[in-house]
């Protein structure tokens, strides 16, 4: 009997000396110099992330970037952070061209035929390149890192002539500069343009950048084509087909959206006059309220004088809801401002 209760009390001894082990190890340790407590628990290291990863890249204004670095996903594709580019910088700089430039441009005039598109040979595009903005131009390096493996080609610029005019106090175009992921003579498939209205006068050469969009890192790419020339009085006009959309071979999101508007540029004041959307579409993914697709078709008028200036410009628009007419038909009427040298909306 002694020595049963040897051995109770032995087990009980050991039992108390475990328990406060136990208890000692999930005791948390005072807070450090900076305020923060660290656990001695065990952690599950297994299930701990080590990376967060995103499906969709989250879009923020440039100006609260914190880097343009892109990190590679060691079991994925390339994940976007804060800060990278995704098209070109919507720039509005006036450019005065130095001599080089002047001469490539009044070469490229001389063979350009009035609206029929014209690409320049490398040789001819650089001195026009040189003379750009550092950011613009920049942009076009940065854009493809923002695209990062999907791109897979080498950046390139390339310099169209769209439309060019010649008239009593010299010359005047529209050039349209493209940056594309192509190399060798291949066709781009993604490629971004801003448009460019030269003007050439025995005592100047200049050159405006247009800006199409407000200023963003990850906007739509923008594809241009000429419309139509005409006048308006005190004012010769050329209109662009400004194709956009939201899609690039690097990320998407919820929404999509694309279209074209038609912009009037005002070729001796060198500066946009008119933007109308002639047609839109935007498709929202929604896992809870099913996906919607919004398509809107625009009807665009000229109403001119006795002497073939267009005086006013109107536009009719109805659009769909997934393929369902919606009742509203919005019509609105610009009217050519003559002092101003711009459309104006007739309220």
């Amino acid at each position: 009997m002694k020595a049963v209760g040897i051995l109770a009390a032995f087990a009980a001894l050991i039992s108390f000396v475990v328990t406060g082990c136990q208890k000692q190890s999930q005791q948390t340790m005072p807070a450090d110099a900076h305020g923060a407590t660290h656990s001695t628990a065990p952690v599950n290291l297994s299930s701990a992330p080590t990376t967060t990863q995103k499906t969709t890249p989250a879009f923020v204004d440039s100006a609260a970037a914190s880097t343009t670095e892109a990190t590679t996903n060691a079991n994925g594709p390339k994940v976007l952070e804060v800060g990278d580019r995704l098209n070109l910088v919507q720039a509005d700089d006036h450019v005065v061209l130095q001599k080089a430039a002047r001469t490539t441009i009044e070469a490229a005039l001389s063979a350009a035929a009035g609206s029929s598109p014209l690409v320049l040979h490398d040789e001819s595009a650089a001195p026009l390149l040189d003379n750009l903005p550092q950011e613009f131009r920049d942009s076009c390096d940065a854009m493809m890192a923002g695209w990062g493996q999907y791109a897979e080609r080498t950046p390139k610029w390339t310099v169209r002539v769209l439309f060019s005019l010649r008239h009593s106090e010299g010359m005047e175009a529209v050039l349209a500069f493209r940056c594309a992921s192509a190399s060798d003579g291949a066709q781009p498939f993604y490629y971004d343009e801003r448009p460019a209205v030269v003007a050439l006068t025995p005592q100047s050469a200049w050159l405006n950048l247009i800006p199409l969009a407000e200023k963003s890192d990850n906007g739509p790419l923008f594809h241009l084509e000429f419309s139509q020339a005409y006048s308006a009085v005190g004012a010769r006009l050329a209109e662009l087909r400004v194709h956009h959309s939201t899609d690039n071979p690097c990320c998407g999101g919820g929404v999509e959206t694309s279209g074209d508007r038609m912009m009037t540029l005002d070729l001796s004041r060198g500066r946009q006059a008119l933007a109308v959307d002639e047609r839109t579409e935007v498709y929202s993914h929604d896992d809870e309220n099913g996906d919607t697709e919004t398509v809107c078709e625009g009807k665009i008028s000229y109403l001119r004088d006795g002497a073939g200036n267009v005086e006013s410009i109107g536009t009719e628009t109805r659009c769909t809801e997934n393929e369902k007419w919606l009742p509203e038909i919005k019509k609105r009427t610009f009217r050519w401002n003559t002092e101003a040298h711009r459309f104006d909306e007739v309220k």
